[in-house]
């Protein structure tokens, strides 16, 4: 399945990609883009509290994590604070033009060589 191109994202993505189920409507039974099925069952749950518990864990306890975002991905006006300190190893790159589809492999030039070198040591990939 070919990925939609960037103004069909910029015009109806509105922060989370969605998937197409018009043709296999009929064979589910429930909706694979309500986000709260991949929740917990208990109506008490609630999607900003569990983001917002997870963006403090990150601003407190996170070591090892690399975020990247798409440019004009609608997620980037809201990205998580990474902690920075002196034994920290996070890190935050940002596709140029990008959009929600980007991920590591989307990277380019220095910051594609830099998240390439980190991914490298942190999977003990140097010699």
């Amino acid at each position: 399945m070919a990925l939609p191109e960037a103004s069909f994202l910029d015009e109806h993505q509105l922060g989370y990609a969605k998937l197409d189920t018009e043709q296999i409507k009929n064979y589910l039974t429930s909706d694979p883009n309500q986000y709260t099925n991949l929740l917990a069952s208990s109506p008490n749950v609630e999607f900003e509290d569990i983001i917002s518990r997870i963006e403090k864990w990150a601003k407190r306890h996170a070591n090892t994590i690399m975020v990247v975002y798409g440019e004009n991905d609608p997620a980037s006006a809201s990205q998580f604070a990474l902690r920075q300190t002196e034994h920290g190893d996070n890190h935050r790159f940002i596709v140029p033009n990008g959009n929600g589809y980007d991920t590591v492999f989307s990277l380019t030039g220095q910051d594609n060589d830099k998240a390439q070198a980190i991914l490298d040591r942190w999977l003990n990939l140097l010699k």
